[in-house]
């Protein structure tokens, strides 16, 4: 589980598929969208906070204790801190993170592991 600090609030935040759904779910849009926004450098600022929301959210499900948050919410509690614009690249860094691709050597190693069992007596 990550956590974040936004304004005076240390917070639980996950952005699993739960989140992603809940983004979709929030703002009608694919989340496919988004990230080829993120990939041209053109996501809005509104997406950004809606999809940091849905990572809170998310995050305070599996945490235990759900909690709603609305992109307003986070707005207001980013208003709050010092260094909005840090808290938002430290979500979008979990983001990345959540979703971080193996690098080769790890997929040697899993394709090595998961070779199928050999069965005996089957010709």
């Amino acid at each position: 589980m990550n956590y974040i600090q936004i304004a005076d609030k240390t917070l639980p935040i996950a952005f699993g598929y739960g989140a992603l759904m809940a983004y979709e779910k929030t703002t009608g849009q694919a989340v496919t969208l988004l990230f080829s926004a993120f990939s041209a450098g053109s996501a809005r600022f509104t997406d950004l906070i809606a999809l940091v929301a849905c990572g809170l959210e998310n995050g305070s499900r599996k945490a235990g204790s759900p909690e709603a948050f609305t992109p307003e919410q986070v707005a207001d509690m980013l208003d709050e801190c010092n260094d909005p614009t840090g808290v938002i690249t430290q979500a979008m860094q979990i983001l990345g993170d959540s979703f971080a691709q193996p690098s080769e050597s790890e997929k040697k190693k899993a394709m090595k592991t998961a070779k199928a069992p050999r069965l005996s007596g089957v010709k």
